[in-house]
């Protein structure tokens, strides 16, 4: 199983999530990211990240939002995923 560190890089893509949200019925952008994200802090299961890389999609958050989220989230949502 994959860790959430400090440093990494991970990436949301929107069309693969299991239920995209209304109206999003068909896949946007599918070979695209979303947005890419720098873990900043990780303590326990919580997570805060900085977008680093974002598109046009409408649920995009743009360049530099401070975000947060889980470690379950990030790990059990097929549209969360490592970079390399």
């Amino acid at each position: 199983m994959t860790d959430v560190d400090v440093g990494q890089t991970w990436s949301v893509t929107a069309a693969a999530a299991e239920d995209p949200p209304e109206p999003h019925t068909e896949a946007m952008w599918a070979d695209q990211p979303t947005f890419s994200a720098v873990v900043d802090n990780v303590q326990d299961d919580y997570v805060e990240l900085t977008v680093s890389r974002s598109n046009d999609h409408p649920r995009a958050p743009p360049f530099g939002e401070y975000i947060a989220t889980t470690t379950d989230t990030m790990l059990s949502k097929p549209e969360w995923s490592l970079d390399d």
